[in-house]
């Protein structure tokens, strides 16, 4: 069995076999991310990776650490720098009663071999207990309690750090956000006033620029791929999630997470940051604040089952799905395997098409009699080849106006409250970039084949329609002769 002496070699060895001249350095954040990777190829828990790297960023100068001694009945105090010069002045025979006692003290001579007493540093500072709920006990306690609430509260701050940067589990598309029918009892037992006790721990701002410290040594090129997904929890306006303020934002989302201890306002339970949505308290369109004070965290299957309903409407739409049958559940499964396939084939077929500067076989007279789920995929295919940010990339959404024809943004930050664009037009933007791309659609069919992989794709939403009008039909059968 591998020692803990065997690992801390091993991980030394690679650690310094990955760094360009051998020699790690703790202070160079690159250094630090070939550290993590290390680690990881030797399979150790995240735990013990981010414990490891915290206790490194943080590790003071051993220069500045400071020795304690007694000369002539005073006590003095030196740093660990100047008693090394002591101890060389005193084997150049530059040798004092003074400097004798500081280099025995600080355990830099043969001596008697006692360990050298060094300055108690001060407990970490925690105005109130976080970790107990008992607020009558004395906020002075003795030393050895403080250095167990300062190792529980570094625990806890590794923790919500592995939250913080652990990945969502959660699959895309259709059904992402389905609600079991446990979720529907604990939001239900919530709406009904059994709500859980949310953490409210005091977090400083250094202990979240520690964090922060560990995200960035973590995550390395990608930790700017996590901060503009923070900047965007809640869907702020854009003034918010922008330059200075989204800078700000950043740092609050972070320290409310850690505040509440990453748990759910619905069920108590923890929930991972990429899994976890922030929901305004008073939603910003009915003049709610976009700040700590009216955040919440909660599952995202919770928070969009909520969208923009009232708790009175929310109270009556579970009620509603708890009442439905088994087999209306499966029926419900059913239309959202048909939509995802649907949605997701669609898409593909297209982007393979459009990849190679195909039509997909579409003319200007076929556009109009699609319908507009059929163009939204056909643009998404078309975006896949032409993201964001690209000369002929389609946006899909419309703009909301004011009275004076001006494009607007609601205060929530989504461009027209998250609508499409109308249909005519979807069709007008993708003519006119396809025609700028060099892909010209035709006025007319030029042939009458059918398109084999369209062919497939039909084929097999004929055959999921056939189940899902079966399963409709028993039901109907069923609530008749109820």
């Amino acid at each position: 069995m591998t020692n803990i002496s065997e690992i801390i070699e091993e991980i030394l060895v690679e650690w310094a076999y990955r760094v360009h001249d051998g020699m790690p350095n703790p202070k160079n954040a690159q250094h630090i991310h070939e550290l993590r990777e290390s680690m990881e190829e030797l399979n150790l828990p995240n735990k013990v990776i981010y414990e490891v790297i915290n206790n490194l960023i943080n590790e003071e100068d051993d220069d500045e650490e400071k020795v304690t001694f007694k000369h002539d009945g005073e006590t003095h105090t030196i740093t660990m720098k100047t008693a090394r010069k002591y101890a060389s002045d005193i084997k150049q025979g530059n040798s004092t009663n003074e400097k004798e006692a500081a280099v025995k003290a600080a355990n830099l001579d043969s001596g008697d071999g006692s360990e050298p007493e060094k300055e108690t540093k001060p407990p970490m500072k925690i105005d109130a207990n976080p970790f107990d709920d008992n607020e009558d006990k004395e906020k002075e306690k003795p030393t050895d309690d403080n250095k167990s609430l300062q190792k529980e509260k570094q625990e806890f701050l590794l923790d919500i750090t592995s939250g913080l940067l652990e990945t969502s589990s959660e699959v895309s598309g259709e059904g992402r956000f389905n609600m079991s029918k446990d979720d529907l009892g604990k939001y239900k037992s919530y709406l009904e006033g059994n709500k859980p006790e949310i953490p409210n721990y005091d977090i400083s701002d250094d202990e979240v620029d520690e964090v922060i410290g560990i995200l960035k040594s973590t995550l390395g090129e990608n930790y700017q791929k996590f901060v503009q997904r923070v900047k965007k929890k809640g869907d702020p306006p854009k003034q918010y999630s922008t330059g200075d303020a989204g800078k700000e934002r950043v740092f609050s989302c972070l320290k409310h997470y850690m505040s509440t201890g990453g748990r759910s306002t619905i069920t108590g339970e923890f929930v991972p940051f990429s899994e976890s949505q922030l929901d305004h308290v008073t939603s910003l369109d009915n003049g709610g604040v976009d700040g700590p004070e009216n955040w919440e965290w909660m599952e995202s299957r919770f928070n969009q089952f909520k969208g923009a309903l009232s708790d009175e409407d929310v109270m009556n739409k579970i009620k509603s799905d708890l009442d439905k049958s088994p087999d209306e559940d499966k029926l419900k499964q059913l239309n959202q395997s048909f939509r995802k396939y649907s949605k997701e084939a669609f898409i593909n077929y297209y982007s393979n098409k459009f990849k190679d500067g195909g039509t997909a076989g579409i003319t200007e007279e076929s556009l109009k009699s699609m319908t507009g789920k059929n163009i939204e995929a056909m643009i998404k295919g078309w975006n896949k080849n032409n993201p964001d940010g690209t000369e002929f990339f389609i946006p899909r959404y419309g703009s909301k106006k004011d009275d004076t024809g001006k494009a607007i943004d609601r205060k929530s930050g989504r461009a027209s409250g998250g609508r499409i664009a109308s249909k005519p037009e979807l069709i007008s933007r993708f003519l006119e970039k396809s025609k700028a791309s060099g892909v010209d659609i035709p006025t007319k069919a030029e042939t009458d084949s059918i398109d084999k992989d369209f062919e497939i794709i039909t084929n097999e939403l004929n055959k999921q329609k056939g189940k899902i009008s079966n399963l409709k039909q028993k039901i109907k059968t069923q609530k008749a002769e109820q």
